[in-house]
């Protein structure tokens, strides 16, 4: 019955988000590429981010470090809630698909400056205000156009790479993805590999139902069956399994080697997920060495609802190395010593 309940409310918003009228979505054939390379392509370097980290909460409206995506994609909107205690480090939340703004995570953002962490919310391409007009937040993101697929994949791979680097100053950097965000966050960490003389190494992943691989949901869960319909709806055509495998190969990051050390790599699954599956974020965690761990929930409920899950993230958070004392980039002169984050 907990199952059913879980599962039922993933296929509810699944169902929901057909009330909403799509832009056609048509099959693009993407180019060649390297399937053994992380995302295919050698990929220029991204521009460092020209951002002040102040001491209040604040809305941060730059140019983005990439912007091979033409507008909006060029610039970014970053939101920032700074702690008013001793900063013990920074979480970079990384959203799901679709997520129209980042409201839902007031709660969890209360809870990080409590124990000393400042937030900073990521817009990843094709969201919130960088969404094309007459689109909705996430619609262009993922869809069979695969060139497209393809770019925003690197353009949010880059740009958590040049967001960490700036970050670094302040302490240590912590990247929470949850779903896309969660795969975007591990393609980050192997790809910073190219990049050995910049910052881009975060010191925590928490990846919160991440799949392997977007051809795992758009495949293997309502959510591809649903964007099926639309294609052959379109009169467009489903290409075959086996190009799709192969398209996929260089964007799973399990693939390669992550740059951040398999214990410092915490991956969250759902035993009842309907939308990404389960042995998916099982793959993920394999392949980096992660410590690994199904939560009896669905993959929505997981993000909302189940309270062992942030449990064990603050949990694992305390494992952070304490903070140097020395002047960081707002000014504010870390501890010590900083208070132990307390179990929420």
């Amino acid at each position: 019955m907990v199952a059913f309940i879980h599962a039922g409310l993933d296929r509810l918003l699944i169902a929901s988000s057909a009330l909403i009228k799509h832009n056609p979505l048509q099959w693009v054939d993407p180019p060649p590429v390297d399937a053994n390379i992380p995302l295919g392509d050698p990929l220029a370097e991204p521009d460092r981010l020209a951002v002040v980290w102040g001491p209040q909460a604040s809305t941060l409206d730059v140019i983005a470090p990439t912007t091979f995506l033409g507008a909006p994609n060029d610039r970014l909107v970053l939101r920032h809630w700074p702690t008013q205690k001793a900063r013990r480090g920074t979480v970079v939340f990384v959203p799901p698909w679709k997520l129209r703004n980042l409201n839902i995570i007031a709660p969890m953002v209360r809870a990080f400056n409590r124990h000393g962490f400042d937030v900073v919310g990521y817009p990843t391409p094709y969201h919130f205000e960088r969404a094309p007009q007459g689109s909705f937040s996430g619609e262009f993101f993922a869809t069979w156009d695969m060139p497209r697929t393809g770019w925003a994949i690197r353009a949010g791979v880059l740009e958590l790479c040049a967001l960490t680097e700036s970050l670094r100053p302040r302490g240590p950097v912590v990247l929470l993805g949850t779903s896309l965000g969660g795969y975007l966050s591990a393609m980050m960490s192997v790809v910073a590999a190219r990049y050995p003389h910049r910052a881009f190494t975060p010191d925590r992943l928490v990846l919160i139902v991440p799949p392997d691989s977007i051809l795992d949901t758009f495949v293997k869960s309502p959510v591809g069956e649903r964007y099926r319909t639309m294609l052959l709806a379109n009169g467009g055509r489903i290409p075959p399994m086996e190009l799709l495998e192969q398209l996929a190969l260089p964007f799973s990051p399990s693939r390669f080697q992550s740059v951040v050390p398999g214990d410092n790599i915490m991956v969250a699954a759902a035993q009842h997920d309907a939308m990404v599956p389960l042995e998916s974020s099982q793959r993920l965690a394999n392949g980096f060495g992660a410590r690994f761990k199904a939560y009896d929930a669905g993959h929505a409920s997981a993000l909302v609802a189940t309270p062992s899950l942030w449990r064990d993230v603050g949990h694992f958070l305390d494992t952070l190395p304490k903070v140097d004392a020395q002047e960081t980039q707002d000014g504010q002169e870390p501890p010590q010593a900083p208070p132990k984050a307390q179990s929420r």
